[in-house]
């Protein structure tokens, strides 16, 4: 059978990819070390894999299974949008840029988007996007079981946000490195803030007495709390994780049509990043 000659040259990349990584770690660990390494995080994912995906599975059948509950869709769309739009800040905030060695095949008359696309695939390698994306497939699954009328749809949520979680990844990756170690520092010290700020905190309300809550104070409570999420929904709304989330909702009333154009919003943002990303690591 005949192979598209951009298939062919996006398969060779990948091939030549992964056997630079395999005579790099060769060379550092040597050929039975890297077998020994190979076998040790083979049997962790194996035994990793199950308890993700079973985990995952059964969270994506308790949402399926309750799609027309009013906050089923906020929930989806926020987990989709963590790993999707969290998981590629995380990953390119800690690392995660080109794999592909882009300054050896800059002499060959290759087309930036077969590289861009190469970079993607190989961009999975990395350990975040493998284990957000054993989790998505093993969520999607179970929202499979839970709503077999939202199927045909699936594949949609699976490109969009595992598309948007490594497209992220490579933008944010592929930031100027100043700026990129700037980022770095100024999460830490954030963290050692947010760290010394809550133990302070605790202290504080530790050494203040304890005072008897009547039945208006847990009133006022109860409505600040109401109101932050209604507050935090109307902020996920404009997600469009929130859309794909949504989708599905339509997709089980029969509304296909607008089901189908919910991802609208989710696919031009896909678009918008891989085009974004493709300059700047060009």
């Amino acid at each position: 059978m005949a192979v598209s000659p951009h298939l062919a040259v996006f398969r060779a990349l990948l091939a030549a990819h992964f056997q630079s990584s395999w005579n790099r770690s060769a060379r550092e660990l040597g050929r039975q070390g890297v077998l020994v390494m190979g076998l040790l995080v083979g049997l962790l994912g194996l035994l990793g894999a199950g308890p993700l995906l079973l985990g995952m599975g059964g969270l994506g059948w308790l949402m399926g299974s309750n799609l027309d509950k009013p906050l089923t869709p906020t929930l989806l769309g926020s987990l989709l949008a963590f790993i999707g739009i969290g998981g590629g800040l995380f990953g390119g905030v800690l690392g995660g840029a080109r794999q592909l060695n882009w300054e050896a095949y800059r002499g060959y008359p290759l087309k930036l988007r077969t590289l861009y696309f190469a970079e993607l695939v190989a961009g999975i390698a990395d350990p975040l996007p493998l284990i957000l994306g054993v989790g998505l497939a093993g969520f999607l699954a179970g929202v499979a079981v839970g709503a077999p009328a939202v199927i045909p749809l699936l594949p949609f949520v699976m490109l969009e946000t595992l598309g948007t979680l490594l497209a992220l990844q490579l933008l944010v990756g592929g930031l100027a490195a100043a700026l990129v170690k700037r980022l770095r520092l100024a999460l830490t010290l954030l963290a050692i803030l947010v760290w010394v700020g809550s133990t302070l905190a605790t202290s504080q309300l530790s050494r203040r007495p304890i005072a008897r809550a009547t039945t208006s104070h847990r009133v006022e409570q109860q409505a600040q709390v109401e109101a932050l999420g209604r507050r935090s929904a109307q902020v996920l709304s404009v997600l469009p994780s929130h859309g794909s989330a949504l989708s599905l909702v339509r997709a089980r009333e029969g509304r296909w049509g607008t089901a189908l154009a919910l991802h609208a919003f989710p696919l031009a943002l896909l678009a918008l990043l891989m085009v974004l990303g493709a300059r700047l690591v060009a």
